[in-house]
Formats: structure tokens, C-alpha cells, sequence
């Protein structure tokens, strides 16, 4: 079976469909297609965030969570007042 890039239609590599897997973002995209779509995230933490293994991105995720937990306790000293 042949998959097309989603943006300029030529067909896809095994290269190109392994990178897809990498930077999954819910269309298939070439190298240079899925370049430009990558490049267009407008932070550097999206970027780092797309590339982090399944461990990394669960640490990650514990880490967000406990600064909310902290922040949303803090918020409730003020409430009270």
C-alpha cells in the first residue's frame, strides 16, 4: 500500500512514515512537509514535549501535575480570606 503526504501528495518513504510515527500530528507529511508543520509550533517546550519517550513524557506529566497541585493550594490559602 502507498501513502501520499497529506499537504504535497508525492508518496511517502519508509523514512518518511517512520518520522511520522515520531512526530505524530495526526496527518502523514515528506520530510520537508512534516519539517515546516513541526517548525510552525511556536514554542520550544511543544517541540521537546513531541520528542520525549513514553518514561520521559510520564515524568513529565507528574511533574505538571504536582506544580498544579502546589499552585492550586496556594490558591485556596487566599480564598479563605
Amino acid at each position: 500500500m502507498k501513502y501520499l503526504c497529506s499537504n504535497c501528495s508525492v508518496v511517502l518513504s519508509n523514512e518518511d512514515l517512520n518520522q511520522c510515527e515520531v512526530y505524530a500530528l495526526g496527518k502523514l507529511y515528506c520530510f520537508n512537509c512534516l519539517s515546516k508543520q513541526v517548525s510552525k509550533f511556536n514554542t520550544f517546550s511543544d517541540y521537546k514535549v513531541l520528542k520525549m519517550n513514553d518514561e520521559e513524557f510520564e515524568k513529565h506529566l507528574k511533574e505538571t501535575e504536582e506544580d498544579l497541585v502546589g499552585t492550586m493550594k496556594e490558591e485556596g490559602k487566599w480564598e479563605k480570606y
